[in-house]
C-alpha cells in the first residue's frame, strides 16, 4: 500500500512545517493508529491541487 500526500508550498507554510516534518508527522500518526500494515508514505509538493 502506498499513501501519497500532496500539498502546495503555501499549505506547508500555513502548517509551519517542512516536507520532511510533514512526512514524519504522517508516519507517526499512521504508526500510532496501527490500522495499516506494510504501508509506504510519500509527500509530494505540488503547484496546486488537481
Amino acid at each position: 500500500m502506498k499513501i501519497l500526500v500532496q500539498v502546495t508550498q503555501e499549505e506547508l507554510e500555513e502548517m509551519e512545517v517542512g516536507e520532511q516534518d510533514l512526512l514524519r508527522n504522517v508516519l507517526e500518526d499512521l504508526d500510532n493508529a496501527r490500522s495499516y500494515s506494510g504501508f509506504s508514505v510519500d509527500v509530494e509538493v505540488v503547484e496546486s491541487h488537481e
